[in-house]
This record gives structure tokens, sequence and C-alpha cells, in this order.
């Protein structure tokens, strides 16, 4: 798993959106909306997904949007949001540390059942439910 993007996901939900994080044993099967956004490091060309689950979804809408009910337009373009939020904080620690790292566009991949996430490492908000961060390489698609 790319250490900055960890580091990178503590930093965003703690700091910025005040959500403390913690392992979870296991994601809830249930569904959430997922964005994908393509970066580069010294392993080469990656993807990173971000999937959250609503109730979260809807907390940080109302946190950076003021909106208390989003549509689900608005929900998948804030999970594309979140996803340019991690991954762009990592991309600023990389460039802090002197580490090549790169980052393409964020994009909504859909509303997608938990079982579809193959392989991640969950964290839960201990309050408002559960995310994951699934890193695979590019061409794994």
């Amino acid at each position: 798993m790319n250490e900055l993007l960890l580091s990178s996901i503590h930093e965003v939900f703690e700091n910025h959106f005040s959500m403390p994080l913690k392992p979870c044993p296991s994601v809830p099967a249930e569904e959430g909306y997922a964005a994908a956004i393509p970066f580069s490091d010294a392993e080469g060309e990656k993807e990173a997904l971000i999937w959250l689950q609503r109730p979260l979804l809807e907390k940080i809408a109302l946190l950076l949007l003021g909106e208390e009910s989003p549509d689900g337009a608005t929900l998948a373009d804030l999970a594309a949001e979140v996803a340019n939020f991690v991954v762009g904080h990592a991309k600023m620690e990389a460039s802090d540390k002197n580490i090549a790292f790169t980052m393409g566009t964020p994009h909504f991949e859909g509303v997608l059942s938990s079982d579809s996430l193959s392989e991640g490492v969950s964290f839960c908000d201990t309050d408002e439910g559960s995310m994951v961060l699934r890193i695979k390489d590019a061409n794994a698609r």
C-alpha cells in the first residue's frame, strides 16, 4: 500500500473533515459511492479507488457544501472530489519529500457494492460509516 496515500487519507479525514478514522475489521455489505483517480509514483502507474458509504458522504456534503440532503449527482461529484483531495494531498507530501508523483483527473466509478472491492484498506468514521481505499496497478483493470 502506498504510504503517502495512507498518510494522506488520515490527514484529509482527520484534519480537514474532523473525522477520526480507525481500521475496521470488515467493510459492511452495502453499496457506496466510488471514485477513482490515476497516479504514478516510483512503483509505476496506479489507480486509487475511494469507496464511501452514503451517510459518510452526506456528512462531508454538509461540511463542505452546507447541503443536508444532497442528490445522487452531488454525491457522485463529491466522491470524485474526495478522491482528488486525498491523492492531491499525497502529491503535496511527495513534493515536500522530493519524491516523483503525478496524478490524473478523478472520475466517478458508480454506486458499487462493497462486495466488488476485492482488496483495500478499510477505515471507519466511528459515527457515520465506512470508507475503503484500494490501490491497484493501472494496467490491472
